[in-house]
């Protein structure tokens, strides 16, 4: 909440950033700390909060519940938006995470996959574009439509999004008390425990 309250310039849009990831978190396999680690990422890319918010659900369901991939993948498409356009190393990077854009429109546009090879070396394949493969994998219809979805109802999704939403009751519980648990932090931190160690080895 507090890293996201950074980038988003405010604690309030960090917050309320982090309610949606929290909500999210919850129907899916994927646990808080990946959905933010993937949120963050995309976000210091210059990815905007909204276009965020869509990406991140578009690679939880092409990574259809694996954590590893959604990351993969998460880090791939920030490079990509860095640099607005995809690169021969991203292609790569994107197929090793089960992903392949050029091959989504290849199909979508009826162009042979060399062609748009040749434009990628180019430069011309965007990163509009490769959103768009993004919209078309995960819509109805798509390959990977409600892939998140499917992977939450597998043993080990419902096992992860039961260990989640303890955790994050755990945490609603822990910002409720924040202001009497910071005082007893602050307190022992203040506190000379040399004594007390010196005490213990004693």
């Amino acid at each position: 909440r507090t890293n996201l309250g950074t980038l988003l310039g405010s604690d309030e849009r960090g917050a309320a950033f982090t309610k949606r990831l929290e909500e999210y978190a919850k129907h899916t396999p994927y646990a808080m700390n990946d959905i933010a680690s993937l949120a963050k990422g995309l976000i210091q890319y210059n990815v905007s909060e909204a276009d965020t918010e869509k990406l991140m659900k578009q690679v939880g369901d092409i990574a259809m519940g694996s954590k590893s991939q959604m990351s993969s993948l998460g880090l791939v498409l920030g490079q990509v938006a860095s640099a607005g356009k995809l690169q021969g190393q991203d292609l790569l990077q994107f197929i090793n995470a089960g992903f392949n854009p050029l091959a989504i429109l290849s199909e979508a546009w009826g162009r042979p996959m060399a062609e748009l090879k040749d434009a990628m070396s180019e430069g011309k394949i965007s990163f509009e574009m490769v959103r768009e493969a993004l919209n078309l994998a995960t819509q109805e219809g798509g390959k990977f439509y409600k892939g998140a979805e499917r992977g939450s109802k597998t043993l080990e999704g419902l096992l992860s999004t039961a260990v989640d939403n303890f955790s994050i009751a755990m945490g609603d519980a822990f910002r409720n008390n924040e202001d009497v648990i910071k005082g007893i932090a602050t307190m022992m931190a203040s506190i000379d425990w040399t004594g007390v160690s010196k005490m213990l080895g004693d």
